[in-house]
């Protein structure tokens, strides 16, 4: 079953001044999106491909979604990380997405 998640894209900055990083979370959206949990099948199936995930996600076509993005559907509590995203033929894209840490 889906429901809303926001959207959000991480970028990261070298301060060559003090020598740090800072990674900053911009929100881009939040639509509608369905998950599913990968089979074991298909688990070992995408990791021929080095593709890591353990869920499945689909939405519309129109949707700003691409690798590396976080989705989480409560406000950042529980959080996905987005690590392969393919345009289907019809109005959807369907994306593999990880656990976030």
């Amino acid at each position: 079953m889906g429901k809303n998640y926001d959207i959000r894209r991480r970028k990261q900055e070298v301060d060559t001044t003090l020598g740090g990083v800072t990674i900053t979370s911009t929100a881009i959206e939040t639509r509608y999106i369905e998950l599913q949990t990968l089979s074991t099948q298909e688990v070992l199936a995408l990791g021929g491909l080095r593709i890591e995930g353990t869920l499945r996600g689909f939405c519309h076509k129109d949707t700003n979604i691409r690798e590396g993005d976080v989705i989480s559907p409560n406000s950042g509590t529980t959080r996905y990380e987005v690590t392969d995203v393919e345009d289907l033929l019809d109005e959807h894209i369907q994306f593999i997405a990880k656990k976030a840490d």
